[in-house]
């Protein structure tokens, strides 16, 4: 009889050195970019809307220095974490309902076939008739912007669930909502992680549009004043912050999809032998 066994394996010496290479090579390339920018800015872009690499850093370390600027920024924060929260809760009990239940989907599938395309920032004046330039406005274009890709990728995953698995389940007498809990999230979470993945990717990104142009608290408010009183290094400084941040919220959803799918083959590194 032959045996199988699941050995895990450390990262070899190859990975790591690939790794390194990969940060010396994107190290290098954004130090290019920086010489390349501050060539121009005393060049060709002399005088303009164009600060030197020394002058944005300067702005950087005095916003950094600064009390609002960090009340911008978590206020920024708070809107995207608060808005993707709502809209992966709802997302995902909807999902599973409608996905769970045939004559939901059917009746609900042209629904959310029109309104899914519509981005957030069509439906940005009639939120701000109905909420102002507040917080909530852009928690709730944040919600309506993420809400859609984890709801579409549940009930994706609820309608591909093993109804092998399921009808054994409810031949030992497993009720509906067992089902949904031990069967039915389970084999959906790789769906569901893919989907609030794609909402995460979008989420900081609706709350920094829905301040620069709802006029919401937060660093995209911060942006538009300061673009519009010419304070050019402040901006700059502003959007490096946002691509920091953002990169910073894209790994931790990269980091939260592993701790989630530990056990997925796409995630865990076994080798059958």
């Amino acid at each position: 009889m032959a045996i199988t066994s699941i050995r895990r394996f450390p990262a070899t010496g190859k990975t790591r050195v690939a790794g390194s290479n990969a940060l010396v090579v994107g190290a290098i390339a954004v130090l290019i970019c920086l010489a390349v920018w501050e060539v121009g800015a005393r060049g060709p872009l002399a005088g303009g809307p164009f600060p030197t690499v020394g002058a944005i850093a300067g702005g950087l370390v005095g916003l950094v220095g600064e009390a609002t600027f960090w009340s911008s920024l978590g206020e920024t924060l708070m809107t995207a974490l608060v808005g993707l929260g709502l809209a992966v809760l709802s997302g995902v009990l909807l999902g599973v309902v409608l996905g769970s239940v045939d004559f939901v989907y059917r009746s609900t599938r042209l629904i959310i076939e029109v309104l899914k395309p519509i981005p957030p920032i069509v439906v940005m004046p009639l939120v701000l008739l109905l909420l102002g330039p507040t917080t909530e406005m852009g928690v709730f274009l944040v919600f309506y912007g993420c809400l859609w890709p984890v709801l579409i990728q549940t009930v994706a995953g609820v309608r591909d669930a093993d109804p092998v698995l399921l009808d054994t389940a409810r031949s030992f007498g497993f009720g509906r909502l067992q089902r949904a809990v031990r069967i039915v999230l389970p084999g959906a979470a790789a769906f569901i992680v893919t989907g609030v993945r794609i909402a995460g990717a979008a989420a900081f990104v609706i709350a920094v549009v829905s301040e620069l142009v709802g006029g919401a608290p937060g660093i995209g408010r911060d942006l538009f004043v300061a673009q519009n009183a010419g304070l050019y290094a402040q901006m700059y400084a502003l959007v490096f912050v946002m691509g920091v941040v953002g990169l910073a919220f894209n790994t931790g959803l990269g980091a939260f999809e592993k701790w989630m799918l530990h056990w997925h083959p796409s995630v865990r590194r076994e080798v059958v032998a």
